[in-house]
């Protein structure tokens, strides 16, 4: 959607509602997402954004769009310079094409009130599913970013498989969570990462909850043991997230 990166904060990653896995050969499937990862510009705050989220809104009006986004806040990272990031995403490579062809097409001021409100950064990823509920698409929650790096001769399709074994330990032991693997596309230069393992909570009870379940009922050990020899992750980055714009699935 977004013309360009420093006037729209970004192009990158994370989720859509729903998406698929894997198709009827049991190939991964991708979708595309952007992430503008964005600071407030002198005198500019949350009520700025608020107005921005609404003027959006407005261009997106009421035509029927499978586009997504979300806002993201920081609580836990490793540097303070993000103030918040726009997490959007397509159901689709067609639904995104079709989404910036409109913005550069039709964005007029709205671009420029983009510039005016944040200073951005922009990645582009696409998205595989790892442990994902069709039913259940993420609206409000928390969510955590770990950078992954694959071992040698892995491939990210047995990452994501082991990720799932993971996930359903995780699940067997109550941790209710759902989980993607972002894979950088657009935008990154040259990184020493592979893809992001991406999980949300819908609380941070649940996160909670999931902690107790991975530090004092064994779950790291089973989390860890389908990891061993395929991918090693970094400790993630933990944001709340709110959605502003909930796509239509595809049919």
């Amino acid at each position: 959607m977004f013309r360009n990166a420093s006037a729209l904060c970004a192009v990158a990653s994370l989720v859509t509602a729903p998406i698929v896995a894997a198709d009827s050969h049991g190939e991964m499937q991708f979708v595309p997402a952007h992430i503008n990862v964005c600071s407030f510009r002198d005198g500019k705050s949350w009520g700025d954004l608020e107005k921005l989220n609404e003027a959006f809104a407005g261009f997106i009006g009421d035509s029927p769009t499978d586009y997504s986004y979300w806002i993201l806040t920081p609580r836990f990272r490793e540097d303070s310079d993000m103030h918040f990031a726009w997490l959007g995403s397509w159901n689709s490579g067609a639904g995104f094409g079709g989404g910036f062809d409109n913005w550069v097409a039709n964005a007029g001021d709205l671009e420029q009130m983009f510039y005016e409100t944040a200073e951005c950064g922009s990645n582009m990823m696409a998205i595989a599913n790892i442990m994902v509920d069709p039913d259940n698409p993420p609206t409000n929650g928390v969510v955590w970013f770990a950078r992954c790096t694959l071992a040698d001769g892995k491939e990210l399709s047995d990452a994501v498989a082991a990720h799932a074994e993971g996930s359903s330990a995780m699940r067997d032991l109550g941790v209710e969570s759902q989980s993607w693997a972002f894979v950088p596309a657009l935008g990154f230069g040259d990184i020493e990462f592979d893809y992001y393992h991406v999980a949300t909570f819908d609380s941070y009870a649940a996160l909670g909850a999931g902690f107790d379940a991975n530090f004092n009922q064994g779950g790291w050990k089973a989390r860890m043991e389908p990891m061993a020899g395929v991918a090693s992750c970094s400790s993630p980055n933990l944001y709340d997230y709110r959605i502003k714009q909930q796509g239509q699935a595809p049919e």
